[in-house]
């Protein structure tokens, strides 16, 4: 969720999480992308790869945010 994701990225950058933006601020600026790609929650499981033997470089959201921002 959106919400792990800026909680991780807070961590990594060892500031606060202060980013909720409304979703009518979001549909005003980006209008039908806002609910398409922006707002939509899309279930992903990664379960196909990793019986494909997909390895994945970092194992949690922790360590893919404390790479990126590196």
């Amino acid at each position: 969720t959106f919400k792990e994701f800026n909680d991780a990225f807070a961590r990594a950058v060892k500031r606060p999480a202060f980013w909720p933006i409304p979703a009518f601020v979001i549909r005003l600026v980006y209008g039908k992308l806002a609910d398409e790609m922006i707002l939509a929650d899309y279930p992903v499981d990664p379960k196909k790869l990793s019986e494909l033997g997909f390895e994945w470089k970092t194992k949690t959201i922790d360590e893919a945010m404390k790479k990126a921002v590196a």
